[in-house]
């Protein structure tokens, strides 16, 4: 029997908020029992501290009921699972009004838990003592969180962005995700079978052109993230990470990086999974390709700062004064490119940690302690 959740309960379910994911998604409509715009996504009801009632609203939220206006509204970690509900509302048989507006948004996790704790639904049914077998068996679950207060944009702070599922359908959407046609009434068994098709499936060239022209229907700083979400909807090709990386990091090449990604290590879907990786390994390929170009003009800003003091100088003609300029000059250059190859260390230790982390097994501890002193040593270099 369901109770409100203990001092203890409480704690372990604040201890979730720092497990996040990076990116949530969410499909939602005029007619859904969440309010939403560009400028703020909620819930109808006003929330409250955790007591009996929430055990009530939240067994209705989950049933899909309307008896209870909701204090929770429902994101998830898997983009599939989000256009499964948005395209089975425009255009399946369970869809809403014409000219109802369907939308799907993505949210920065580490900014809208500022303004509202987001838990895993598992977790808030394991502290209010939910059982887990029958509706509530937490395997229906797996991917699905829920933000329990209203998370809103403001000027400089992006924390969630939208677009029309329509303008993604005008934009060639069926023809790169065929698999989405024909939308029925079943749920769950519909994302398997999506999911079961796309694993068979790998994207072209000319695909992933359309999916970034599907990301422009966002905001610039969720257009790399989505772009990357629907391409992991695909089993990878016969690319390695590092051509992988280049390819969609050119192809992309117009869209923000986002901020250093902390990856919680394990999502529930492969697609998630794949979704990560790839962000990483983009933000990587671009830290590393930056560090070079910067590295390569200051050498060569420095190099003709030189020049031009030896050329303006007449004190420096004499042949003891250039041969003591060019020592100089070749030390400066020693050092800089020292510093540079330490950095290049850095970042070659970087890629090992990386990787290491990605295998998430008992033999790739020694990897990832051997990274941690490769990235020590570089830095020690650099100071």
């Amino acid at each position: 029997m369901p109770t409100v959740p203990s001092h203890l309960d409480r704690l372990v379910l604040e201890s979730t908020l720092h497990d996040l994911p990076p990116y949530l998604f969410r499909c939602f409509s005029d007619a859904s029992a969440s309010s939403g715009s560009r400028t703020s996504i909620g819930p109808r009801a006003l929330p409250k501290p955790f007591d009996s009632h929430t055990i009530e609203v939240l067994s209705c939220h989950l049933r899909w009921g309307r008896e209870l206006d909701s204090e929770f509204v429902s994101w998830t970690e898997s983009i599939l699972v989000a256009l499964v509900h948005a395209i089975r509302r425009k255009e399946g048989m369970a869809r809403d009004d014409p000219g109802t507006g369907v939308y799907l948004a993505i949210l920065d996790t580490k900014l809208a838990i500022q303004q509202a704790p987001i838990y895993h639904t598992g977790a808030i049914l394991d502290a209010f003592g939910f059982s887990k077998e029958g509706y509530f068996k937490r395997d229906k679950f797996l991917s699905e969180f829920l933000s329990h207060g209203w998370i809103t944009n403001e000027p400089g702070v992006q924390r969630f962005g939208l677009a029309a599922i329509e303008e993604l359908l005008h934009r060639h959407f069926y023809r790169v995700f065929e698999p989405f046609q024909n939308p029925d009434r079943r749920l769950w068994q519909r994302m398997d079978e999506v999911r079961q098709k796309f694993s068979h499936q790998v994207v072209t060239h000319t695909g992933l052109h359309n999916i970034a022209h599907m990301a422009r229907c966002f905001d610039l700083t969720f257009r790399l993230p989505i772009a990357l979400a629907l391409t992991a909807l695909f089993s990878y090709d016969g690319s390695s990470r590092k051509g992988r990386a280049a390819i969609l990091s050119e192809i992309f090449k117009d869209m923000v990086t986002p901020p250093c990604i902390i990856s919680v290590g394990y999502y529930a879907t492969d697609e998630v999974e794949r979704c990560y990786n790839m962000l990483s390994a983009v933000r990587y390929l671009r830290f590393v390709t930056r560090h070079i170009a910067t590295t390569r003009y200051n050498e060569t800003l420095s190099a003709a700062q030189h020049h031009e003091k030896l050329n303006n100088n007449s004190d420096w003609r004499t042949n003891k004064a250039i041969e003591t300029k060019v020592a100089q000059t070749s030390s400066s250059h020693a050092r800089d490119v020292k510093e540079s190859e330490a950095r290049q260390e850095a970042a070659s230790a970087y890629e090992d940690l990386a990787s290491a982390f990605e295998k998430r097994s008992p033999e790739s501890f020694k990897d990832i302690t051997s990274g941690y002193r490769k990235l020590a040593l570089a830095y020690r270099k650099m100071a």
